[in-house]
Parts: C-alpha cells; sequence; structure tokens
C-alpha cells in the first residue's frame, strides 16, 4: 500500500517524459522543511533565501529511517535577496502584500 502511495506523489510531479513539475498547491499542503539565506559573495547580507517544503509524512519517515522514503516529494523555492541599510520609512512589498509598521498597515 506504501508503494502504492509513493507512486502517486511521484506522478503528481513527473510526467510520462520524466519532466519535473512543481505541485499544485504545495505551499498550502506540503509541510514546511525550512529555510535559509545565501551570504553575499561580497560584503555583509544575503544574496538569496531558500525555502523548503516536503511531501506529506516525509519529515516523520525521514526522522523515523533517516533518509527520504521513495516518492517522497520536497520543494525548494529560491528568492533573489539584497540586503540594504534599515530606515524609519516602510515601503510596500508587492500591490497585493502589506508590511506592517507601528502596528499599523500601509497604504498604496
Amino acid at each position: 500500500m506504501a508503494a502504492a502511495a509513493d507512486d502517486t506523489k511521484a506522478k503528481a510531479v513527473v510526467d510520462a517524459n520524466g519532466n519535473l513539475r512543481v505541485p499544485v498547491g504545495y505551499r498550502t499542503s506540503y509541510q514546511f522543511l525550512g529555510s535559509w539565506a545565501i551570504a553575499a559573495d561580497k560584503g555583509q547580507g544575503a544574496q538569496q533565501i531558500h525555502v523548503v517544503y516536503a511531501s506529506t509524512g516525509t519529515i516523520d519517515a525521514y526522522h523515523a529511517g533517516e533518509h527520504f522514503p521513495d516518492g517522497s516529494v520536497l520543494v525548494k523555492e529560491v528568492f533573489e535577496a539584497a540586503t540594504q541599510p534599515m530606515n524609519r520609512h516602510c515601503q510596500p512589498c508587492t500591490k497585493t502584500e502589506r508590511l506592517v509598521c507601528n502596528g499599523e498597515r500601509q497604504q498604496e
């Protein structure tokens, strides 16, 4: 039965030609595994942020057997990052996402 579940997970991310694709809804259906910053090549700060998600049950299986079982699916997001001096003014991240400064939502 476990082999069938592993096969279903694999088919969700690999097509018949062996091409990989990102699973739909992984941010809400997968478990958050961790995140970290990649140091800048020169000076202080980070150049990238990496975020990793694991298919349901993968983390528990790893802890139990110290390896990722067949059919495990890991999704790694890589974001560009830049380090700048802090200032007193918050700026919107995107049109739909806002930073909260001093307990108040920022306006567009």
